[in-house]
């Protein structure tokens, strides 16, 4: 989906490669088995992923059309993931 993304996008994409990967990621997760990955991780490990994964997802700075989406879904399961 990331490659498609971007040929579409060609002349001017949005976004990176690694960006549009990491919200394609994001947003076909399964929900049950990021939290079984998240639970099984030590708390400043899990804060850690999160905040490099926002920094990677936060709208300001990526703009996939989707990253707002992606964004909320990691945040949401770190915030039950805690």
């Amino acid at each position: 989906k990331a490659d498609d993304f971007i040929s579409q996008n060609e002349a001017s994409p949005p976004c990176t490669y690694e960006q549009a990967l990491c919200v394609y990621k994001v947003l076909e997760a399964d929900a049950s088995r990021a939290m079984f990955i998240l639970n099984g991780m030590d708390a400043s490990s899990k804060k850690y992923g999160y905040k490099k994964l926002a920094m990677t997802l936060h709208p300001d700075k990526n703009r996939h059309p989707l990253s707002k989406e992606a964004f909320q879904k990691a945040s949401e399961l770190f915030t039950n993931s805690s």
